[in-house]
């Protein structure tokens, strides 16, 4: 197995040098996700496989309501759309894949439940949220997306849930395959 890296849109790679083509939390982040699509097909053998999983930010519940962290959420999708990110890619995959020429295309949404306050995956993803907030909270503070006093709610509850035993966390992510013709 080899790795490469470069840019999405450009691969520096000889076309039809793969069987799979896979991407993993990618084309959110990318200027054009169809490009990016269309550079893993040009990569890819005839008969090839493409596949992609990839984040929808509006598949995520947490309970109880967290209406402090949900502000702050808000503002951080904005701050993602404002750089061009994608926090919805795993919704248009499917219309990804379908506009560039890819047959046999399958779109299945993978759902991750987390309870209990040994689980491991809550844990991780409190930690995860705690340190988005504390990596980009002063972008959002400077933009006016936010002010510090939102942020130090936000904080709080996620501290509190991390403490609740109530506390559930539900996410999804989208994947998607494709065949090459």
């Amino acid at each position: 197995m080899e790795y490469h890296t470069g840019d999405a849109s450009r691969l520096p790679l000889n076309s039809e040098s793969f069987d799979l083509v896979y991407s993993r939390f990618l084309l959110a982040w990318v200027d054009d996700p169809q490009q990016a699509v269309r550079e893993q097909i040009r990569t890819t053998r005839s008969g090839g496989s493409i596949s992609a999983v990839d984040v929808d930010f509006d598949a995520v519940i947490w309970h109880p309501p967290l209406p402090a962290f949900k502000k702050t959420r808000d503002a951080y999708i904005e701050l993602l759309e404002r750089q061009h990110a994608d926090p919805f890619i795993g919704r248009k995959l499917y219309g990804l894949f379908i506009e560039a020429g890819l047959d046999e295309v399958v779109l299945e949404v993978h759902p991750i439940l987390a309870y209990g306050p040994q689980n491991e995956i809550l844990k991780g993803m409190l930690a995860h949220e705690t340190a988005r907030l504390e990596s980009t909270g002063a972008q959002m503070v400077a933009q006016s997306l936010v002010s510090q006093v939102d942020l130090d709610e936000a904080m709080s509850e996620l501290n509190r849930a991390e403490d609740d035993p109530q506390t559930i966390w539900w996410g999804a992510l989208f994947a998607c395959e494709g065949r090459k013709p």
